[in-house]
């Protein structure tokens, strides 16, 4: 009876030392695994770290911490200016182009670059546009998992008309990129109400229009697909297209 009552007080000692051990196994994978919430706090310029190399003037940036880090995203626009042009003749151009920047906070709490992009609208002799839509940038995390996306449209036109730019929208997460492009909206005439939703803004669904005109006019502000988002979480691809809709008008002039 006595070596029954050691055995048994052995087993549990052991029972309670494993349980003790998988507890603590399973609070490190909760801590591993636990999503961090991304808070984007607007950084202005005057709170921008000193000595980051980057072209042109900063447009916007936004500081923000993922599972990933801590990270800065800011944009810089490099305005419209006078270039030779590529002929060699002593006729002059306009080019301008826009800037992406990521940066990383490294062990030692400095910023770093990790990934830059850039946009370029060049020779023009026209009427230059090349910049970013104003509040069109946002850091969110759409799909929770943890890792921060990176989303801003831009217009890019050189015209001698009243027509509509070309418009942009970039998102990004990780080294995954998701885009929608096509025209910006614009009012032609007093008569003309903006009709873009998100039941029609997808030119790949668009209805047969004979007559070319209207044909051409259907197309402000929509995008011509959104086959970049195929693979993407459902949530990116509902934010992109009201998003979209959200920015898309263009007014001259401002």
């Amino acid at each position: 009876m006595r070596h029954l009552i050691i055995a048994c007080l052995a087993l549990g000692l052991l029972g309670c030392g494993s349980e003790g051990k998988n507890d603590k196994k399973e609070g490190k994978t909760d801590e591993k695994t636990a999503v961090v919430e991304v808070n984007p706090v607007y950084l202005k310029k005057k709170d921008f770290p000193a000595g980051i190399p980057f072209r042109g003037k900063i447009h916007e940036s936004w500081q923000y911490t993922d599972n990933s880090g801590d990270h800065i995203f800011f944009t810089a626009e490099e305005a419209p200016h006078e270039t030779k042009a590529a002929s060699g003749d002593n006729d002059r151009q306009m080019s301008a182009a826009l800037y992406l920047y990521l940066l990383t906070k490294d062990a030692d709490g400095n910023y770093k670059q990790e990934w830059n992009s850039v946009v370029e609208e060049k020779g023009c002799e026209f009427d230059l546009t090349c910049a970013f839509v104003d509040s069109s940038m946002k850091v969110t995390d759409l799909d929770h998992n943890g890792i921060a996306e990176m989303t801003v449209m831009y217009f890019l036109a050189c015209r001698s008309d009243v027509s509509p730019s070309f418009c942009k929208l970039e998102m990004r997460e990780g080294n995954n990129k998701y885009i929608l492009e096509g025209n910006s909206w614009l009012k032609a005439s007093d008569e003309d109400t903006f009709t873009v939703t998100e039941q029609n803004v997808n030119l790949a669904n668009a209805p047969a229009i004979a007559d070319e005109y209207e044909k051409i006019k259907y197309e402000f502000g929509r995008y011509k697909d959104e086959k970049s988002f195929a693979q993407a979480p459902p949530a990116f691809l509902s934010f992109a297209r009201s998003h979209w809709i959200q920015f898309i008008q263009e007014k001259l002039g401002e």
